[in-house]
């Protein structure tokens, strides 16, 4: 026999302690609430085990944690989500109505931002873009101010009505027209083609040119290979869309007519300074006509960085959430 066991007449009875050293045990009282820690002293039998009542308590209060472990993580992929879509979600920078009496747009607020439009006597406050008469070049121009930031993606967005061949154009712009002139001014300069634009298209209904063309600036005669024809019913509202996305070293843009995507191209570098404004211009026409209309404007931004921040971090606590808990996996 092993010396070290004890004689068989010494070993305990398996019997449940009702007192003694260990105290006097009683049934575990239930918790009113699963937020509440109830002190219960341990009924064990003289072989440790614990009673009935003991271990039905000891498993509420698990399944307690491991539910407290899931609505910790439920919160954090709440939080994840909606933080996620308020930064994917894009912000008006400009969003305009023209919904005037047909008043002069110059001196008008832009309906998001209240900053006051600087444009040529032919812009109405109703979209309405007046025919300019003139025997040669020519032109008018409506502009907001706008500095692109490094590390965002804007969208420019306009859609214009033209059935005339005099053309309308759309796209970002300088600061201020070249040679001392204002934007309010009557002048070949002020247009999209002469004052050192960048990232712009037009639209028209001519019989012996291009209706839509767009092109990368400054003062280009060459257009966008794929923006570049009769691409679509100038007769129904165009709607022009640019993308400018400055998130990496070289930005690029993406111009789409009416929804689809035409071509996307690098900026040149020189634009990250160039670009002052955004807004509408129009050429002049040998004769009268009824003009054209903006329908509709807009440019917004999305913070597209931050949200993939916001992503990681995200995932992160996740991660770290789910460690905790297979960890203490034993011990709950």
């Amino acid at each position: 026999m092993n010396h070290l066991s004890p004689p068989r007449h010494k070993l305990r009875d398996c019997s449940l302690i009702k007192g003694g050293a260990r105290g006097f045990h009683k049934q575990a009282p239930k918790p009113t609430d699963r937020n509440e820690t109830t002190l219960v002293f341990d009924a064990r039998d003289n072989c440790g085990r614990l009673n009935p009542v003991d271990r039905s308590f000891q498993k509420t209060k698990r399944i307690q944690s491991k539910e407290r472990s899931t609505m910790k993580s439920s919160i954090i992929s709440v939080l994840l989500a909606g933080g996620l879509a308020t930064s994917l979600a894009q912000v008006n920078i400009y969003n305009h109505s023209f919904t005037g009496s047909g008043g002069p747009l110059n001196g008008t607020p832009e309906t998001a931002s209240g900053l006051l439009w600087q444009a040529g006597p032919l812009f109405l406050d109703n979209g309405v873009v007046q025919t300019l008469v003139a025997p040669s070049a020519n032109g008018q121009a409506a502009w907001l101010p706008f500095t692109p930031q490094n590390g965002l993606i804007y969208t420019a967005t306009a859609t214009i009505l033209n059935n005339q061949p005099n053309w309308i154009a759309f796209g970002f712009m300088p600061t201020n027209p070249p040679g001392g002139l204002l934007w309010t001014n009557t002048n070949f300069q002020v247009r999209h083609s002469n004052n050192g634009a960048y990232l712009w298209a037009l639209t028209r209904n001519s019989p012996t040119a291009q209706d839509q063309q767009a092109f990368v600036g400054p003062n280009a005669t060459v257009p966008l290979t794929n923006f570049n024809g009769d691409l679509v019913d100038p007769t129904q509202p165009v709607t022009i869309q640019i993308v400018l996305d400055t998130t990496a070293t070289t930005w690029t843009a993406e111009f789409f007519l009416n929804g689809v995507s035409r071509q996307t191209v690098n900026v040149p570098d020189a634009a990250k300074t160039a670009i002052g404004g955004i807004g509408f211009s129009r050429d002049r026409n040998a004769s009268d006509n009824t003009g054209g209309v903006i329908q509709s404007f807009t440019l917004t931004v999305i913070p597209e960085p931050s949200a993939g921040a916001l992503l990681i971090l995200g995932l992160a606590l996740l991660g770290l959430d789910r460690v905790r808990r297979v960890g203490c996996a034993p011990k709950c």
